[in-house]
């Protein structure tokens, strides 16, 4: 199932651009994907970031969740004692819920804008950036 969503939610155009063709089998896309460094680049990123005053992960984290749910999580996430810095959700508007998270996937790939979250020593976002579609096709 995450594959099948993967692909419609733009994993075809991956997959064209590493093998020429989005119709190709996965186990190709694969093999070029490792081939040429991606696979092992990728594996050994973090999947979340610490800062002193804040947390940046795609998803979120959950208290007592498989680390990987980090990826993949809609639900709001724990509390925690540092700010959490979010996406993986789209919303028209970023979401902020004070000493909790920050929410600033505002849906760019889909029908949004591209935003970012300045985050200041005080945990508290000070600006929430926000680049139009129309502005993004124009540079």
């Amino acid at each position: 199932q995450y594959l099948y969503q993967w692909r419609s939610d733009g994993g075809n155009k991956t997959i064209k651009s590493y093998t020429g063709n989005s119709e190709t089998s996965f186990e190709i896309f694969v093999e070029k994907f490792k081939d040429c460094g991606h696979y092992d680049f990728i594996s050994n990123l973090p999947l979340k970031i610490e800062l002193e005053n804040c947390i940046i992960s795609h998803g979120g984290i959950i208290n007592n969740a498989h680390p990987e749910n980090l990826l993949r999580n809609r639900n709001i996430p724990s509390v925690l004692n540092k700010l959490q810095v979010i996406g993986h959700t789209p919303t028209r508007n970023a979401i902020y819920e004070t000493n909790h998270y920050i929410n600033i996937d505002t849906g760019c790939v889909f029908w949004g804008t591209l935003s970012a979250a300045v985050i200041s020593g005080n945990r508290e976002p000070n600006v929430i950036l926000s680049c139009s579609r129309d502005a993004k096709e124009q540079n």
